[in-house]
């Protein structure tokens, strides 16, 4: 891999990891009900833009970490229209990947590694894989649950209200996306370990435990919708954590 190939991975990781971090670990509950309102979106896009400038570890890349606020704060102004379903939400994370790429060809030839007080902290390889491991991480959790719940959105507005807060009163509450958030985190740590064998268990040991759930035919709804849960569940972790494991080994 030629050098400055190596500088746009390396600043395409930094400014991803910022924004995942900005849109999914540091944005709360408050914020997302608030959206509306200008001063919340003007405080996330600040929030993005200092995560990047933090990430990329170095004061001369304003310039960069500010065009990162602006952008995010555009499109998050622009999407307030859209209706809130999961081919939107994913349509306006790629607008954002592809924005964080663009931005990262060019500003490849000046950001360079020496400049980063990552550099007097961490060695740059080290960074990188430590980056992609907390992509995994955040990706395997928060968005893939935050895809999932709306894709399964139509599925649960079918059930039955009365069986829906049925099911509410016997499970947990955030039981399911616990659930979910450690099944994806298992798959992520089997791959890693290269003991793909592991995820063949975890599925067979969730299906024993819902069994009981869905083997009732009167909660046939019930149990095409777990199921359907699981399935996207599977398949996002599978997908998320092969990438990452690809990349992590190939970077």
């Amino acid at each position: 891999m030629e050098p400055n190939q190596y500088n746009i991975i390396r600043i395409f990781l930094t400014l991803f990891v910022a924004h995942i971090l900005g849109d999914f670990i540091f944005q709360t509950k408050n914020d997302i009900k608030n959206k509306k309102k200008f001063y919340t979106l003007l405080k996330h896009a600040s929030i993005i833009g200092l995560l990047s400038l933090i990430m990329m570890g170095s004061l001369k890349a304003w310039p960069i970490a500010l065009t990162i606020a602006l952008t995010h704060l555009i499109i998050d102004f622009l999407k307030l229209r859209c209706i809130n379903t999961a081919k939107f939400f994913i349509l306006d994370q790629c607008i954002h990947v592809i924005i964080i790429g663009i931005i990262s060809v060019f500003v490849s030839k000046y950001c360079l590694w020496d400049n980063s007080f990552w550099n007097y902290l961490i060695n740059e390889h080290i960074f990188l894989k430590l980056l992609i491991i907390i992509t995994g991480v955040i990706i395997n959790t928060r968005v893939c649950g935050i895809i999932i719940s709306k894709l399964t959105k139509e599925f649960l507005e079918q059930i039955h209200p009365s069986q829906e807060a049925s099911n509410n009163k016997n499970g947990l509450k955030k039981g399911g996306k616990i659930i979910g958030y450690l099944e994806r985190l298992l798959i992520l740590i089997f791959i890693f370990a290269n003991q793909p064998f592991g995820i063949g268990f975890l599925i067979a040991a969730k299906s024993i435990l819902r069994f009981g759930e869905i083997k009732d035919s009167s909660n046939r709804k019930e149990a095409e919708y777990i199921i359907i849960g699981s399935f996207y569940s599977y398949l996002f972790g599978l997908i998320v954590s092969y990438t990452c494991k690809y990349l992590f080994v190939n970077i």
